[in-house]
């Protein structure tokens, strides 16, 4: 979620040791799984809509 406050940077220290990927990129791969999860949604979305304009729901 876009509310979601990062984690303090002492935080990202320390995962950052057990992780393989670089902390620098962790903004590249948060956007990149956002854009993935979007795309998987969109069909429903779009199922979603066109129910809602059917029944009249929606213009």
């Amino acid at each position: 979620m876009l509310s979601k406050a990062l984690p303090r940077p002492s935080i990202l220290i320390r995962i950052s040791a057990c992780s393989k990927i670089p902390v620098k990129s962790w903004p590249v791969e948060a956007i990149l799984e956002g854009e993935k999860a979007a795309t998987l949604a969109l069909p429903r979305i779009q199922q979603i809509v066109a129910k809602l304009r059917e029944e009249g729901r929606l213009r």
